[in-house]
């Protein structure tokens, strides 16, 4: 389903999903060749040191008048860095001289997904984590299936399941 969505939800969904507060977030549209186009702004802040999180949607629609829709009920958020945008073949010192208001193409890979909405979590690949959040400590402590991370929520289903059954 295509809607408008304000860029002040996105960044609270991004924000919530990878535990994280930033407002580098920016909400792209998928092109057609994989790729997705970002203003220099957000790139100037990886450049930084602040990575810069790509929110893209399913599906982005563009109407009559200008105005982009998008299908959110799927999404990918992807992660990029300083060293990941260099890796690409992006210069820094030509982006810094560049206008804010201009945009930079950015092609899509695998590598840079941090977060699936189709795997409910963050991607395994994409984080060093070793420690349970608060959340998911609590939800293993008390079984209740609704830490948010599909996976572990699926554990303590089982759990319960066998517990119930006497297994």
């Amino acid at each position: 389903m295509f809607e408008k969505v304000d860029i002040k939800d996105i960044r609270q969904i991004t924000c919530d999903r990878l535990e994280l507060e930033t407002t580098n977030i920016s909400l792209c549209a998928k092109m057609g060749k994989g790729t997705i186009k970002v203003f220099i702004s957000f790139i100037n802040r990886a450049i930084k040191g602040e990575p810069f999180y790509a929110f893209v949607p399913k599906e982005a629609l563009r109407k009559d008048q200008g105005d982009w829709e998008y299908d959110i009920s799927s999404f990918k958020i992807y992660r990029f860095k300083l060293d990941d945008l260099i890796a690409l073949g992006f210069d820094r010192d030509i982006i810094a001289t560049m206008d804010s208001k201009s945009m930079l193409t950015i092609p899509l890979s695998d590598e840079f997904i941090i977060y699936d909405s189709k795997e409910g979590s963050v991607v395994e690949t994409s984080t060093v984590k070793t420690e349970f959040t608060l959340r998911e400590k609590a939800c293993l402590y008390l079984s209740l299936p609704e830490s948010g991370t599909k996976w572990l929520d699926e554990l303590i289903i089982k759990k319960n399941r066998n517990v119930l059954l006497n297994v």
